[in-house]
């Protein structure tokens, strides 16, 4: 081969050996492949009201912190209620009739944590929980972040008072959808 052509193909595989080697299962080294997956899963999931959720999916890939009425306008359109695009009063006064949510929890704009995304989670999947939650008849987010580790649903990392990020709160519907099928 004329010298030119071995010096580019030479250029060429140091630099995909020198991106393979600097590859790191870190969350910004794939996001853009896991967030393009999880979009059109989660449009797949929700097909009667794709149209309507596509920019909120869209929105929460950019988001350092998600906030409360991201977790509850998610958990509802994985319920695929009639509210889940009405405004936030009305998708929280449903989540409410269901017990899928306090009554204290109000604020929309309050950073949600892994363990009331973990709690809302427990209560929509009909998860009864393990001893003490049976025992007490009480789902607390302390003991539904335990029950949605056990069962593969949030990443081992998390503690109940860590807040998401829209990616990983994709993720969680994710595993919710795998969760359901599973059973």
């Amino acid at each position: 081969t004329p010298p030119i052509l071995t010096e580019i193909k030479v250029q060429e595989t140091s630099s995909l050996s020198a991106s393979i080697s600097n590859f790191s299962p870190t969350r910004r080294s794939f996001k853009p492949a896991v967030f393009a997956f999880m979009v059109m899963a989660l449009i797949t999931l929700f097909p009667s009201n794709s149209t309507a959720q596509t920019p909120f999916l869209r929105e929460l890939e950019d988001k350092a912190i998600t906030t409360f009425e991201d977790g509850c306008r998610s958990i509802s359109a994985f319920l695929r209620l009639p509210v889940a695009t009405g405004t936030f009063e009305q998708v929280l006064e449903e989540l409410r009739k269901r017990e899928i949510v306090r009554n204290k929890w109000a604020k929309a704009d309050e950073p949600l944590t892994w363990g009331r995304m973990s709690y809302m989670m427990c209560r929509a999947l009909d998860i009864r929980g393990g001893l003490v939650m049976t025992a007490t008849h009480r789902t607390t987010e302390r003991y539904a972040l335990r029950e949605c580790l056990d069962r593969g649903l949030v990443p081992r990392q998390g503690n109940k008072v860590r807040y998401l990020s829209g990616a990983d709160l994709m993720a969680v519907l994710y595993r919710m959808e795998v969760y359901v099928k599973s059973r």
